[in-house]
């Protein structure tokens, strides 16, 4: 019930970015070179994110509920251990997005933290670990136009 609340909330929140806040609080005053630097363009993209993730939300909970199903996901530690290693997995991500560039280093760190969130599907755990990275890949390169360092893959992506 907790997901389906959080969502609907989420949901609402955004549809109202989407149409009154943003539209009547950014100026923007000449078009830009890039669409990322637009002033309007990444509040959009967060309130649109924002309502398609609480919309996601909304339906997995709404189903949990109808289902009479909880959490299937057992974390592999406490809250606060993992708050801990979470913050501490960045520093692994920090060098190897250096060295290996965003999108492998990307790949690894959504999957260990899955992993850590407690995911025992590896079947999904794997696809998404590769998807979700090179889909916001993709969009930083193509919509944003943003140079993201890709490291040893960066030729799949010109």
């Amino acid at each position: 019930m907790r997901d389906f609340v959080t969502g609907m909330v989420l949901f609402i929140l955004a549809c109202l970015s989407l149409v009154w806040a943003i539209p009547a609080g950014v100026i923007q005053f000449g078009e830009p070179e890039s669409l990322a630097l637009s002033a309007a363009f990444w509040p959009y993209v967060i309130a649109s994110l924002l309502g398609m993730l609480g919309f996601l939300l909304l339906v997995q909970g709404g189903l949990a509920v109808l289902q009479g199903k909880g959490s299937q996901q057992t974390p592999i530690c406490s809250k606060s251990l993992r708050v801990l290693y979470s913050v501490l997995l960045l520093i692994p991500y920090y060098f190897l997005a250096e060295s290996i560039g965003l999108l492998l280093a990307s790949v690894l760190a959504f999957a260990a933290y899955s992993l850590l969130a407690g995911e025992k599907n590896y079947k999904k755990l794997t696809m998404l670990a590769v998807v979700v990275p090179a889909a916001i890949t993709v969009f930083f390169i193509h919509v944003a136009q943003v140079l993201v360092p890709l490291g040893p893959v960066g030729h799949l992506f010109s």
